[in-house]
């Protein structure tokens, strides 16, 4: 992967959506996204900004995560996080 600007869409998210959290963590390492954090962890955190809250965590995780992006935005914070 190439970034060309610095934002979240170019990640492609969709496509990370069904990966295992295994092969996730070795796509972050792959590609260094910890060296991006500046920019990348506030759009993330923005994704979830957009996000309606629920009766508990478990309840907004379902409601939220309908399409691929979100999910992978949410696996994607854990493992950027944790790098």
């Amino acid at each position: 992967m190439r970034l060309r600007k610095q934002d979240l869409q170019e990640l492609e998210l969709d496509r990370l959506a069904n990966l295992t959290d295994q092969d996730l963590e070795k796509w972050v390492q792959n590609q260094q996204l910890q060296n991006y954090s500046t920019w990348l962890l506030p759009q993330l955190v923005s994704v979830f900004g957009q996000w309606q809250l629920k009766s508990c965590g478990k309840t907004t995780l379902l409601y939220n995560c309908k399409n691929d992006f979100n999910e992978a935005a949410g696996d994607l914070l854990d493992c950027v996080v944790v790098y």
